[in-house]
């Protein structure tokens, strides 16, 4: 099947509204085709959760209707003003838009204060007459009452469509913002693929993972004591951290812990998409004490899950939802010492660490399924007000 397609370009280049290249077939659907949608969020470069989702949202978009797409972040050269400059002129891009027939608005909007610019986009929005999803990446403002969120929440109107993570999500914001009325739950699960990986666990010495943009919020210090606290147990295991370094801090840390444990450290650096599936494939378990305030449902446990790898992680947003029974999620307070103990279990016991890999896998599965029809529900919805 043929669909109208906007051709998009490189995040960081394309222009404030591309022009329709048509190619519409008879197959087409007529609500698809006649429900044009403008995507406003953060789109790579860099490289982040949030904004892999975004990219990947709009591809899902495109693949059944006529998409255009705006970064709310455009202008990076203007440091501290960009996300403001970049609000004003998404303004603009939405009546520009609107005159050219797009009539709904997908916007992955800001977090903390810079939900203040989001509420201009969506004001314009709502004067333009725009149909407008809103999908939320960040925990922050869900997880506690903002009186921003309910500001902008307000803004967005009562016919608003609300995109959450999981179900926990959907449950805090419509408690704490009861003018959410249209929530549905999209799990980030969507966007990897299952995947069959071979393990055999007992063979070596068990290999710990960490993969983020590394930085103390999120855990990269509490990884590097749970570490300390095995050797000093005499624990014969060994951990891989991947990912850029997100400050001199963090190299610095790195950089300490390779002198203190010699080989039993590897650092990977960033890591190429294909690296990064072999990355899940060589490790036995996947390490995220994230204290990260925004953390909602990280694609990193994610694809450790997917590839059948036990986690070990904080409590933080929609991780326990996720993992389940597929690990271990612990509070803040006494994570390293917990942690610890749970590594040391694993490594004693090769087939209590298999039996969590296929928990691991079937969760995976289960949410995976979950999104799957999540995700059709929420385009028969969008698509059935046409």
């Amino acid at each position: 099947m043929h669909n109208q397609r906007v051709i998009t370009k490189p995040a960081r280049t394309r222009a404030l509204l591309p022009e329709p290249h048509v190619s519409a077939g008879a197959g087409d659907s007529a609500k698809a085709r006649h429900r044009k949608m403008l995507f406003m969020g953060l789109f790579p470069p860099p490289v982040n959760g949030q904004r892999i989702v975004t990219q990947r949202m709009l591809e899902r978009f495109d693949a059944v209707t006529t998409v255009a797409c705006y970064d709310v972040d455009r202008f990076p050269q203007l440091g501290p003003l960009s996300k403001l400059v970049s609000a004003v002129a998404a303004c603009f891009v939405l009546l520009r838009a609107r005159l050219r027939g797009y009539s709904m608005l997908y916007l992955a909007p800001h977090s903390g204060a810079g939900l203040t610019y989001s509420c201009l986009i969506a004001l314009a929005s709502r004067c333009f007459g725009y149909a407008l999803t809103v999908h939320y990446h960040s925990y922050r403002n869900v997880g506690r009452y903002s009186w921003l969120m309910a500001t902008f929440i307000a803004i967005c109107g009562h016919h608003a469509m609300h995109i959450v993570l999981a179900p926990p999500m959907a449950r805090d914001l419509q408690r704490l913002y009861r003018q959410a009325r249209r929530v549905v739950v999209v799990s980030n699960t969507i966007f990897v693929a299952p995947r069959q990986v071979a393990r055999q666990f007992g063979a070596r010495r068990l290999r710990i993972g960490h993969l983020s943009n590394l930085s103390r919020e999120k855990g990269i210090g509490t990884v590097l004591q749970c570490m300390h606290e095995l050797k000093t147990r005499g624990m014969d295991v060994e951990l891989w951290l991947a990912g850029p370094a997100e400050d001199a801090d963090t190299s610095a840390l790195i950089a300490c812990a390779q002198a203190e444990f010699g080989d039993s450290v590897s650092y990977l650096g960033r890591l190429g998409p294909r690296e990064v599936a072999r990355f899940y494939e060589d490790i036995d378990v996947f390490l995220f004490p994230t204290f990260y305030e925004h953390e909602a449902e990280p694609l990193v446990l994610i694809d450790a899950v997917s590839a059948g790898v036990p986690v070990i992680a904080t409590d933080r947003g929609c991780i326990g939802y996720l993992i389940g029974s597929a690990g271990s999620v612990l509070p803040a307070t006494r994570f390293v010492e917990r942690a610890v103990e749970q590594i040391a279990l694993w490594a004693n016991n090769p087939d209590m660490l298999a039996g969590a890999s296929d928990r691991a896998r079937a969760r995976f599965a289960e949410v995976h399924h979950q999104s799957a029809m999540q995700l059709d529900q929420l385009f028969a919805s969008i698509f059935s007000e046409a």
